[in-house]
């Protein structure tokens, strides 16, 4: 039984109106058109869904039940326009986030604070990961956009960027390096140096950076969590590399850290999304409010 929402429209017109000549006119349609309808629909019922009268037209009992599942037809497709309309407007759905760690803790929560002041239905969810496993999830499907550094793209990748994250060199308080002007890779290399392990694109940056002046730094430690290199640093074991946007107040209590003096001592932060899918509706205001909190944090930079 193949019943359209055509036929339960003219059904719905004609058992409110009670007329054939007055719902075919409600419904733009034909008296004979409206007639050859509502008999197809009763003949793939199997039964009669009107008693037709000389002057009027009235519900048999297989109509007034149909006509209790046809409204409900209605009310539902009707909210479901509605909740599409909202989805394409991007008033209701979901996003997935994934960012790297250092992304996650600055310019992911400033962005999605600003995101849900005029979003406030949407579902966010946010995810860190390494920079690798942000792009697997982007490239699957399992994620619509990831905030990431990253310079150059490869494959089905659609990149906007973001704001550049300069690189410090961050030590103990009183530490010989403060009291130079200009902090630069030559000074760094001569204090022991304390790296993190998995910062994949720390370590490329920090290595092109070194290739073009002939220098090179050993780590005198390699950890996991930016956490225990400042806390080593604090111990006068060392200094270390990071990222401006992965420092707060909070964290760098008791350091003291400088912009490195290069001209190309930084890394890109991006909106990457796949290129290969149509993008959510949704998209676009997230980046916008990525470029905001992305200001903001380069304003605080400055």
């Amino acid at each position: 039984m193949n019943i359209s929402f055509r036929q339960i429209e003219l059904f719905l017109a004609l058992a409110k109106a009670l007329s054939f000549s007055a719902a075919a006119q409600s419904c733009h349609i034909s008296q004979p058109a409206l007639s050859i309808t509502i008999k197809k629909l009763e003949e793939s019922i199997g039964a009669p869904l009107f008693n037709r009268h000389t002057r009027r037209v009235t519900l048999t009992a297989v109509g007034v039940e149909f006509y209790r599942h046809a409204i409900g037809l209605q009310e539902n497709i009707q909210k479901s326009h509605l909740d599409i309309i909202s989805f394409v407007h991007g008033k209701r759905g979901k996003l997935t986030i994934v960012a790297s760690p250092s992304i996650a803790a600055s310019l992911a929560p400033k962005a999605i604070h600003h995101f849900l002041q005029t979003h406030p239905q949407i579902d966010i969810s946010l995810h860190d990961e390494t920079d690798t496993k942000c792009l697997e999830k982007i490239n699957n499907g399992k994620a619509d956009i990831a905030l990431i550094p990253i310079r150059e793209i490869s494959g089905d990748i659609y990149k906007q960027d973001l704001f550049e994250d300069y690189l410090v060199v961050v030590y103990p308080v009183g530490h010989p390096l403060q009291e130079r002007q200009e902090i630069t890779w030559k000074d760094i290399h001569q204090y022991p140096n304390i790296q993190i392990r998995d910062s994949v694109d720390l370590r490329q940056t920090i290595g092109r950076e070194l290739s073009n002046i002939d220098v090179k730094i050993h780590p005198a430690y390699e950890v996991n969590l930016a956490a225990t290199m400042l806390g080593m640093i604090r111990s006068d074991l060392g200094i270390g590399i990071l990222s401006r946007s992965s420092l707060t107040a909070t964290v760098t209590a008791g350091l003291q850290y400088r912009k490195i003096h290069s001209h190309n001592s930084y890394r890109t932060i991006a909106a990457v999304s796949s290129s290969r899918v149509a993008p959510s509706p949704l998209m676009a205001p997230f980046i916008g409010s990525c470029k905001v909190a992305a200001s903001e944090i380069y304003n605080a930079l400055a």
